[in-house]
């Protein structure tokens, strides 16, 4: 079995949800929706596959300082990432028969750089799908042999 992982680099310096936000409905339901679609984008974008049986999906969040945060704010954002990946088809859906969701994680701050996102999508693929998915050979060019004809 081969193990592949796929990095996909969201496009914000920090989370754009958190659980502490107290943000209308509307506007909660709007910005869920822009954050699972841009899921949807990047999975296509990076040519994800779909149809798999089981993926293992983290999201990492690097700050831009070294103040103290709480992962579990960033539960919001991995929900509506996950959804997104399932509006791809990546997977069938996002319970845990067919994804695995890591408690997000914190990457150490580098000093001359802003925030950053990103998820990490891992799955595996038997040998025999790995042979499958690789180009077939091209036929070898009809030479003038094989296309005059020999009466």
């Amino acid at each position: 079995m081969s193990i592949i992982t796929a990095v996909l680099e969201l496009p914000w310096t920090k989370p754009p949800m958190s659980m502490n936000d107290r943000m209308h409905w509307a506007q909660k339901a709007k910005l869920t929706k822009r954050i699972r679609a841009e899921a949807g984008i990047l999975a296509c974008r990076n040519r994800l596959p779909t149809g798999l049986d089981h993926v293992t999906v983290a999201l990492v969040y690097r700050p831009r300082d070294r103040r103290r945060r709480d992962t579990d704010n960033l539960m919001p954002v991995l929900k509506a990432l996950c959804d997104g990946l399932v509006d791809h088809g990546l997977v069938t859906d996002d319970t845990p028969q067919w994804m695995t969701k890591h408690m997000p994680r914190l990457d150490e701050p580098h000093k001359g750089t802003g925030g950053a996102m990103w998820l990490e999508v891992t799955w595996e693929v038997p040998e025999a799908a790995d042979e499958r998915q690789r180009p077939a050979q091209p036929a070898p060019a009809a030479t003038a042999l094989d296309t005059k004809d020999h009466r």
